[in-house]
């Protein structure tokens, strides 16, 4: 059985602090990573679904 984890098309990105959602003219969605402004290791869009990330921060929801 895969965990949620990795059903997930989108992976640790989708709760991460440093994810931009992006959304292109033609409606696609794309995560943009605020960390490869400073830091060269990281893509602007990473390739999904990013499962390990050095720079991953858990994002604080507005219900926690």
């Amino acid at each position: 059985m895969k965990s949620a984890l990795k059903q997930d098309p989108v992976g640790i990105c989708r709760g991460c602090i440093h994810s931009k959602i992006i959304t292109s003219s033609k409606g696609g969605i794309f995560y943009y990573c605020r960390l490869s402004e400073s830091n060269p290791q990281f893509a602007k869009y990473p390739r999904l679904p990013v499962y390990r990330c050095p720079g991953f921060q858990k994002a604080i929801s507005k219900t926690e």
